[in-house]
């Protein structure tokens, strides 16, 4: 409530802080409580970003890969990252905040504007588990089918560049029929084997799939992407949480640069990164505690 009640220049700080509560809250289901009770960010803002605030173009934010640091001290955002799905290399990891802000699916357009890039994001058309049931009741196959839209594509997203980052989970097939009618490639999951039901084997194939399918929750439900990133790619709440880190330390530690960043072009990219991703994160978030697709709520 604090963090949206107060203005631009001091959201970033009190949704950061909000944050890791929500992610401990996650990370304590398995992970000793008195562990997290000293737990560090394990997240930085390098030394060197001083320098080039304004731009953004070379900033980056630093990490260690270490589930626990040199003092044995338990760090949150790479336990986040590997709970998720998304290990860090061991060692010193530098991420690029414009690498992290291309992938904030719900600021994509903004992004694309102030940077002047072509869409990284393509939105999955007809999204459709598959069953083929063997004879007899005999078990049977399921798998994820959808549509690319041809016309989606651009010279940062060909086809050829996108079916290279999608395997081995999709794979191009043949089209058919509807492909033909959508004017779209036809991408299909691995066809995972079930027994008796294939509700049985839909919690595996999701858990095999979320790498790579980016979700946006508006209120009318849930829009599925796909994206190409030639950089580090990271789940959307890792994203988001590495980003309001960033923009958190700022208005921290130097609210003047803070100030002055949000007066150029990247004003637009900020303003709707604050607007919309700390309600992205929540539900995010709630819907990896519950293990469900929570809908999207306005309270």
């Amino acid at each position: 409530r604090a963090a949206k009640l107060v203005n631009r220049d001091a959201a970033p700080l009190l949704w950061y802080y909000c944050f890791p509560n929500l992610v401990k809250t996650l990370l304590v289901r398995d992970d000793a409580v008195e562990d997290l009770a000293g737990a560090t960010h394990g997240i930085g803002d390098p030394a060197e970003n001083k320098e080039g605030y304004l731009s953004l173009n070379k900033q980056t934010i630093s990490t260690w890969g270490n589930l626990k640091d040199g003092r044995d001290r338990y760090q949150v955002f790479p336990n986040l990252c590997q709970k998720l799905g998304s290990s860090l290399a061991t060692g010193e990891n530098r991420i690029s905040i414009k690498s992290l802000l291309r992938q904030v699916l719900g600021i994509h357009r903004a992004f694309m504007k102030a940077f002047e890039e072509d869409s990284h994001f393509l939105k999955l058309r007809e999204p459709q588990f598959m069953e083929k049931c063997a004879p007899r009741g005999k078990g049977g196959k399921l798998w994820l089918r959808f549509f690319l839209l041809k016309e989606d594509f651009n010279t940062t997203v060909t086809f050829d560049h996108l079916s290279k980052e999608l395997k081995p989970v999709f794979s191009a097939v043949t089209p058919g029929k509807l492909g033909k009618k959508l004017g779209g490639h036809c991408f299909e999951s691995t066809h995972r084997s079930f027994n008796r039901w294939s509700a049985d084997e839909l919690p595996e194939l999701q858990d095999e799939i979320r790498s790579k399918i980016r979700t946006l929750i508006l209120p009318r439900g849930y829009l599925y992407y796909v994206m190409f990133e030639r950089e580090n790619t990271f789940p959307q709440a890792v994203v988001i949480y590495a980003l309001m880190f960033y923009l958190g330390s700022i208005v921290r530690y130097r609210p003047y640069d803070f100030d002055k960043l949000v007066t150029k072009k990247y004003r637009w990219v900020i303003d709707e990164f604050l607007q919309v991703a700390p309600k992205q994160f929540v539900i995010l978030m709630l819907n990896e505690l519950t293990q469900s697709g929570i809908s999207y709520f306005e309270s």
